[in-house]
């Protein structure tokens, strides 16, 4: 707040890395140019593996993602903040995490085709929050409504598609 954000520059901080906060999984979509979504990764690191089209049946393919990023952001910017939210009221679209915080995600998404133009698609997906709670009690919000619990997150997402 005094000289600078304490955030490592980036050049291009979005990509479509995991199908489930990184918005990759939707590649149905993205290849027939319906969906073109991207995470901004500004602000951390981190490293992934992905198996792609796996298949033990015939026309059932399956992708595996992991993927573990942590934040790069001053543990100090936060006294600054409302809440661990605020990285939302500036229009940036990823949280902020410091240098404190992690996340994992694992990913399973699967799709069957039945015929030549109609798929069924099942994303599974699962968030490990390891964001530092005594880091994010620092904030400047009054401590009778600061909000320092942490949750996982998870999805489960089915889509049938019909292409022609």
């Amino acid at each position: 707040m005094k000289n600078g954000s304490e955030r490592i520059p980036s050049i291009a901080g979005a990509a479509s890395f995991t199908s489930f906060s990184g918005y990759g999984g939707l590649d149905w979509g993205a290849k027939n140019g319906m969906v073109e979504w991207q995470a901004d990764y500004s602000g951390t690191w981190g490293v992934g593996l992905q198996l792609r089209d796996l298949s033990f049946l015939e026309d059932l393919k399956h992708t595996i993602r992991v993927a573990w990023w942590g934040g790069t952001n001053s543990p100090s910017m936060v006294e600054y903040m409302e809440s661990r939210h605020a990285w939302n009221e500036g229009g940036i679209d990823n949280p902020y995490l410091t240098t404190h915080d992690s996340l994992l995600e694992i990913n399973l998404d699967n799709k069957y085709k039945i015929y030549e133009n109609f798929t069924v698609h099942l994303d599974l997906g699962y968030v490990f929050n390891m964001v530092d709670t005594d880091t994010w009690n620092r904030s400047w919000m009054e401590p009778e409504t600061r909000d320092t619990q942490k949750q996982d997150a998870w999805k489960a997402q089915v889509a049938f598609v019909y292409s022609f």
